[in-house]
């Protein structure tokens, strides 16, 4: 199914974890200011989980996204309307992104091992596209390259990524970085 967007109607019906439409208000100031972000458009892939490519201006899915001289505004990403937009963690930019999956359920983080480390990272955090999982984003860099494994991925700028920011703050959690 791969290549449909969200707009679809077919296709947000199956998407029923999503939770409230984005808040990119809340996102914080320090990334706002930032020429790093592109926008998104949501597709299912084949095995039913959301893909979630950074797109060009057109809507199609980015090509060379890696380089820094396609990035563009957050006010621009914003403004061409597609289903998200995102940033990309680069080397420069010096931030970690944390990625817990499939610990929330209505707006509760279920997993006390989880609710412990967002406590203890003290930091950004929020609902993450599907509404299932959190993002915890902090400044610094991961002593590896990727951790990838269980309830638990956390990336860096080591290699270009990109991640779908929501604004939409688990809350309690700092509204900064």
């Amino acid at each position: 199914m791969t290549g449909f967007s969200l707009s679809d109607h077919a296709v947000r019906a199956r998407i029923k974890t999503l939770i409230s439409p984005s808040s990119p208000a809340n996102i914080p100031s320090c990334l706002k200011s930032q020429h790093i972000w592109y926008p998104s458009r949501f597709t299912l892939r084949p095995d039913g989980r959301l893909g979630k490519p950074p797109c060009d201006r057109q809507g199609k899915p980015a090509t060379h996204w890696q380089y820094k001289s396609n990035w563009i505004s957050f006010d621009e990403a914003v403004g061409l309307n597609m289903d998200g937009v995102g940033i990309m963690l680069h080397e420069e930019l010096v931030l970690t992104g944390i990625d817990f999956d499939h610990c929330v359920q209505d707006g509760v983080i279920l997993d006390p091992w989880v609710a412990q480390k967002v406590k203890e990272l003290n930091s950004y955090t929020e609902y993450s596209v599907s509404g299932t999982g959190i993002h915890v984003l902090v400044w610094g860099r991961l002593p590896w390259q990727k951790c990838d494994g269980g309830k638990i991925e956390m990336y860096d700028g080591g290699h270009s990524r990109f991640l779908v920011m929501t604004g939409n703050r688990v809350p309690g959690t700092p509204t900064e970085i």
